[in-house]
Formats: structure tokens, sequence, C-alpha cells
């Protein structure tokens, strides 16, 4: 179970009032038959639709994981496991590999960043180790 954020929360109790759902009913149901989820399909056909309508460019790399992908990078500094819990990921490694992608600005402040003697700035040169990064 993952927990919400206080105005989600406010949303969608908001949501439920008005929806008037009970007990194991679907949070989105399909619109031929309300005991039944909706298909992903249609979820996606709904959240490119709300993108054209708010005027957002299509994001690339598909409907739900672009925005899946920003979640995890944006949180790259956090716990790893308690990032990938409250994303939903299985394991780690998935969420890292396929989710939390390199960025410039956060590059950067690792450079930037670094312990005084692990860069140039101590004006001697250092021996450049070959790192793989995974």
């Amino acid at each position: 179970m993952t927990p919400l954020a206080a105005p989600a929360r406010v949303a969608l109790d908001a949501y439920l009032r008005q929806a008037a759902i009970v007990g194991g009913a679907p949070l989105f149901p399909s619109g031929r038959a309300p005991g039944v989820p909706m298909h992903k399909n249609m979820a996606s056909y709904y959240l490119l639709r709300a993108e054209r309508r708010a005027r957002l460019a299509k994001l690339d790399r598909g409907s739900w994981h672009p925005y899946r992908r920003l979640w995890a990078s944006e949180r790259k500094h956090r716990s790893d496991v308690d990032v990938a819990r409250a994303g939903g990921w299985r394991t780690i490694g998935v969420m890292r590999q396929s989710y939390q992608l390199a960025d410039a600005q956060t590059v950067l402040s690792v450079v930037e960043n670094a312990p005084a003697g692990h860069t140039s700035d101590t004006g001697e040169s250092q021996p450049a180790t070959p790192q793989r990064f995974t």
C-alpha cells in the first residue's frame, strides 16, 4: 500500500463523494460495466486527451512512462527503497535502470559538490580511474 500526499487525498475523497462508489468498486470503472475497471488503453486515451486539452506537448516514449520517469527522477535524492515502494516498482534495479535518468542539473551538482581532493580543485593532477556507470 502506498500513502497519498494530503492534496491527493483531498481530491480523491471529493471524487469518491461525487461518484458514490461503495465497497470494492473500481476507482476508474469501465463506461459499459461499472463493476469492471477501465482498460489501460482507455485510460491512456483519456490521458492523451487531457494533454491535448491542456495544450501540453506530447511527451516522448509513451503515455504513462514519461510521468513515472519524471516522478522517479525527481526523487533521486531520496532512499531508493522508499522511492521504489512508493512508485510501485517491485525491484530497485528496474526503477533505477528504466526510470531514474541522469539529468544535466544533477550531474553538475555531483561534480560541483565533490569532496576536496577528488577533483581538479586541489590544483594537482589526479589519476583518472575508468568507471562503469550502471
